[in-house]
């Protein structure tokens, strides 16, 4: 068992604490996992599974989210992320503070409410290996900050219907291997600052391959490429 290298589709949602407590004992002991997703994890235990992740060396996947309302009708995004969908919940500051250490993580999805504060903040240094960040649904959320050395590897972002989100772009300038942006259904202010005729912050951006500016509603998909 301890050689365990994928664990999804694991619902935690209607077990007691203590079940909890003994499960995320049983996955420290998984050295060998580099694909994690828990499904429905209860509101306050974020900093508890990051401590227990924390200790996961080889992890390189991981995917967080939470079904407030357990239907809905867009499952675009999920048909197309890699080996796991599971579901780790209700994120905050601190908890992914607790995240921007490990090591090998290549890849990180939020979604589906799974972040709860107004800011997100990657600090100086943190998740230096990443290669792909997917925000996705995340009604709290106001700020992205990116610090000038964090995120460094990051080849991919994907940020889609954060419907209070704030410009951001001057701190996309700092992600100097960034290949692909997508902008999925954010606020109208977002896109048309980042927009490449006369927006005032798409010099942010012109550092980036392909940009990928989409607005379902408006059925219009708009391709830049630099």
């Amino acid at each position: 068992m301890t050689s365990l290298q994928t664990l999804c589709y694991v619902r935690v949602d209607h077990n007691e604490d203590d079940d909890v407590v003994k499960l995320f004992r049983e996955i420290r002991k998984l050295e060998q996992l580099r694909s994690l997703g828990l499904n429905d994890l209860g509101v306050g235990l974020g900093i508890a599974l990051c401590s227990a992740i924390n200790e996961l060396q080889n992890l390189e996947k991981l995917h967080i989210q939470s079904y407030l309302d357990f239907h809905f009708k867009d499952l675009t995004l999920i048909s197309y992320l890699p080996i796991c969908c599971g579901s780790l919940g209700y994120l905050t500051h601190d908890s992914l503070k607790s995240l921007q250490n490990i090591s090998h993580l290549l890849f990180l999805y939020i979604g589906i409410e799974g972040y709860k504060d107004e800011s997100m903040y990657f600090q100086h240094r943190g998740f230096q290996q990443l290669k792909e960040l997917y925000l996705y649904d995340l009604r709290y959320l106001n700020f992205i900050i990116i610090d000038k050395r964090a995120l460094r590897s990051l080849e991919t972002l994907k940020l889609s219907r954060i419907y209070n989100l704030n410009i951001m772009a001057p701190d996309i300038q700092h992600l100097e291997k960034l290949q692909v942006l997508d902008v999925d259904n954010l606020p109208d202010e977002f896109e048309e600052c980042i927009a490449p005729n006369g927006g005032l912050e798409h010099p942010s951006i012109q550092h980036v391959p392909l940009v990928r500016i989409i607005t379902t509603y408006k059925g219009r998909t708009h391709i830049i490429h630099h």
